[in-house]
């Protein structure tokens, strides 16, 4: 099972509990000692609920690309910031910050946190397969095929809705260039 670390628990914060003892003996200054140790204990609990949060985020996040994170060649699985939000009782505004700038290490590498974030598209199943994965499966053909005769977008439109992912041609087609995969007549040999 994964462990989730957040390694930025800072900034640290720290009290000089003999001038609050020395201030707070002190008619003058005891109301806003008060005050100041109450305000500083409102911070520490608010760093320690971001914490909680990118923790618990993190967790949620790890949980449902639990298949990616055992053999990545299992492809990621569709996955928004809504769900991540709705999961975890926080604002998607909140998951974006979160993940934002952050990473997580992984013993294939270090991936962004953004990456685990991916769109999908049904299977005539009524499951989701993320685009990452039906980008995987269109490298695969065209990795595989004949280079005298290459797969045209169209073939390999028909070869994913058979395989049972819905998909038309315009999307295979934009797949293809995002992959930086060329059309049929300059891949062919």
């Amino acid at each position: 099972k994964p462990v989730v670390h957040v390694p930025e628990k800072f900034p640290e914060v720290r009290i000089n509990r003999a001038l609050i003892k020395e201030y707070g003996e002190n008619k003058k200054t005891r109301e806003f000692i008060r005050s100041y140790v109450n305000r500083v204990r409102e911070i520490i609990k608010a760093l320690e609920e971001r914490n909680k949060t990118i923790e618990n985020v993190v967790k949620k996040i790890l949980a449902r690309q639990e298949d990616f994170m055992r053999y990545e060649e299992a492809g990621l699985k569709p996955l928004t910031l809504k769900e991540i939000a709705r999961e975890v009782g926080v604002a998607e505004s909140t998951v974006s910050r979160i993940v934002s700038k952050k990473y997580i290490q992984m013993p294939s590498g270090v991936y962004p946190l953004k990456h685990f974030f991916t769109s999908g598209m049904d299977t005539s199943s009524g499951e989701r397969v993320s685009d990452e994965s039906v980008k995987a499966k269109i490298r695969d053909m065209i990795e595989a095929e004949d280079k005298t005769r290459p797969l045209t977008d169209t073939v390999i439109e028909r070869k994913l809705n058979e395989s049972g992912v819905k998909i038309s041609r315009r999307t295979v087609t934009k797949y293809r260039e995002q992959l930086g995969l060329g059309p049929v007549n300059l891949r062919r040999k």
